[in-house]
């Protein structure tokens, strides 16, 4: 989607923590220079890093920094005036990740989470990062299917933009009340594996 002079990209996903951490060692094989960057607000200006998607608050960044320097990115951090300080999550070599989690209405059930990029138009490697990043995303991911939960009816066509990954699918497949979620009105399972 293009809105003004930046392209605006997102996915939404459901995660367990196995796969967050699959999907880190991926990203690190495919990227030399890669951080991943725990954004949850703080007192301290301190950029709090993390070894893993799968760890620290439930919004992160994942800054690659052949695009955009660890030193260009404290600069942002050091520009806000205090009492808390937040963390740049989208821009120039920013992808935003929001983890899945169970969801507090269902706590057999797990609630989406989604991945975000927004980009100047003419910001071609920070676009060919999260193009890079998606397409990761897209090999392991399966597609999901609304249902009903109370009768046994699934949609014939999965929902856009919206994957799970290998160990959510295992674990939120509909079996036992355990299901993805959006809201308390919409329950989806996986598809199933040829």
């Amino acid at each position: 989607m293009k809105r003004g002079s930046n392209f605006i990209k997102r996915l939404g996903v459901f995660f367990t923590k196995k796969d967050e951490i699959e999907l880190s060692n991926l990203l690190r094989l495919q990227f030399k220079n890669i951080l991943f960057i725990d954004t949850s607000r703080s007192d301290s200006k301190e950029i709090k890093f993390i070894d893993d998607l799968s760890l620290g608050f439930k919004g992160k960044s994942i800054l690659n920094t052949d695009i955009f320097s660890l030193e260009d990115y404290k600069t942002l951090v050091n520009l806000q005036e205090g009492p808390h300080f937040g963390f740049p999550i989208i821009g120039k070599g920013l992808i935003q990740y929001v983890s899945s989690e169970v969801a507090g209405y269902d706590t057999e059930c797990l609630k989406d989470g989604y991945v975000s990029g927004s980009y100047h138009v003419n910001d071609e490697l920070t676009a060919n990062f999260v193009k890079q990043v998606f397409k990761i995303i897209g090999q392991y991911g399966r597609k999901v299917y609304l249902v009903s939960r109370t009768r046994d009816l699934q949609a014939d066509v999965p929902e856009k933009q919206l994957l799970v990954w290998p160990d959510a699918a295992k674990t939120y497949n509909g079996e036992n009340q355990n299901y993805l979620t959006q809201t308390r009105e919409r329950w989806l399972v996986p598809d199933v594996p040829d």
